[in-house]
């Protein structure tokens, strides 16, 4: 709120490439939805976000030998 009352509203900030993201956040990011998978019983969503973490640190050994 402004000094008056008035609501203000802050604008998105300047178009960023946020939908891109590194291999590591990637990665972290499956593992963890991995466990809040398995956590809540869900277990084929947490094995097939295993699987897709793994997919991703098989292309940092990738990346090393190249």
């Amino acid at each position: 709120l402004t000094s008056t009352g008035v609501a203000t509203v802050t604008p998105p900030p300047k178009e960023t490439n946020m939908t891109e993201k590194t291999l590591k956040e990637k990665i972290k990011f499956r593992i963890q939805f991995m466990l809040m998978m398995w956590n809540c019983g869900r277990d084929e969503e947490a094995n097939e976000s295993f699987k897709l973490a793994m997919e991703l640190i098989d292309q940092i050994e990738e990346k090393e030998h190249a």
